[in-house]
């Protein structure tokens, strides 16, 4: 989680998977869109039935992530997204119900749901 946030995450293997979705994206946009956006809705329709499963939307919420930052800067996280992700329906459906639970529950997902609304900050 730390190297994520701090940017260090750049030899996981986690990165790795999202520059590689993010290429293949710059070629086969829609394609991509459409294949990832069946495993994100699969992904977060576990989390939904059986909340032990917050690696499903972990995941889930890393590949959004990756799909739609098309370009970004530091100063104002992403400037660019892909119009085949609605942003802002999915952080009305699926970041501020997260936001609003207690704080002391599922850490990885409230950092995850926090570290989304900073990169997606200016968009």
């Amino acid at each position: 989680m730390r190297r994520d946030i701090e940017g260090a995450d750049v030899d996981t293997r986690r990165r790795a998977a999202c520059d590689l979705v993010k290429v293949l994206a710059q070629h086969f946009d829609e394609q991509v869109s459409q294949i990832f956006s069946q495993f994100v809705l699969a992904m977060l329709n576990e989390y939904s039935i059986d909340n032990n499963k917050w690696r499903q939307k972990d995941t889930a919420l890393y590949i959004v992530t990756c799909l739609a930052e098309r370009g970004s800067t530091t100063k104002h996280g992403v400037t660019k997204t892909c119009a085949m992700v609605s942003l802002d329906e999915f952080a009305k459906s699926h970041i501020l119900p997260e936001l609003e639970k207690d704080v002391n529950i599922l850490p990885v997902i409230k950092a995850d749901t926090i570290k989304y609304l900073i990169k997606f900050r200016s968009v």
